[in-house]
């Protein structure tokens, strides 16, 4: 699967053990030959995919950004900040040179 470090096979395998009652520990340890994949990785998998007759599905997402209220929330300014801000030399204050 692109833009994953696991197979499709993997996915597929660790959410098929959690469906048949395994802990996400026990399907992280038994998705891979290693046993290297972390439970944590599996939870993600679960809130991001779903089986389907032992097919794979991606979850769509059930919320959305408004585009109307970016550009509004991008267009106002800090509270403490001008539009032009002073512009000062800051080698001005530096030490005279020793000749």
């Amino acid at each position: 699967m692109p833009g994953f470090q696991y197979s499709v096979a993997v996915i597929t395998t660790a959410l098929n053990l959690r469906e048949s009652g395994l802990t996400r520990a026990a399907a992280a340890a038994r998705c891979t030959a290693d046993g290297q994949v972390d439970p944590a990785v599996v939870r993600r998998w679960e809130r991001r995919f779903t089986m389907d007759k032992g097919r794979l599905h991606e979850i769509q997402p059930t919320t959305s950004f408004r585009r109307a209220q970016v550009p509004a929330i991008l267009a106002l300014p800090a509270e403490n900040r001008s539009s032009d801000p002073p512009h000062e030399d800051h080698w001005a204050h530096s030490p005279p040179l020793q000749p």
